[in-house]
């Protein structure tokens, strides 16, 4: 099957119509500038960091120290319970 290029085509005054709504649809429903929706567990998440007075990098900190000190504290109940301390 060969590819044929179409020169002639004719619009209907009918079609004319439907392009014309349809670009009133999309005029009326623009989602090209607005933000994007988040979900509402990260907007209330958003909302208790915003309560606190520190930055990003020292909330990453806390978090990393907090981590490590759970990780050395199981390494101690292992220890205990195995006798070696």
């Amino acid at each position: 099957m060969k590819n044929e290029k179409i020169e002639n085509i004719s619009v209907s005054s009918e079609d004319e119509e439907l392009e014309a709504k349809l670009q009133e649809i999309d005029e009326l429903y623009d989602l090209s500038n607005s933000e994007p929706v988040t979900p509402m567990w990260q907007q209330m998440k958003e909302e208790q960091y915003a309560k606190l007075n520190v930055t990003v990098k020292q909330l990453d900190t806390i978090i990393g120290i907090c981590i490590a000190g759970l990780i050395i504290l199981a390494i101690v109940i292992g220890l205990d319970a195995t006798g070696i301390i």
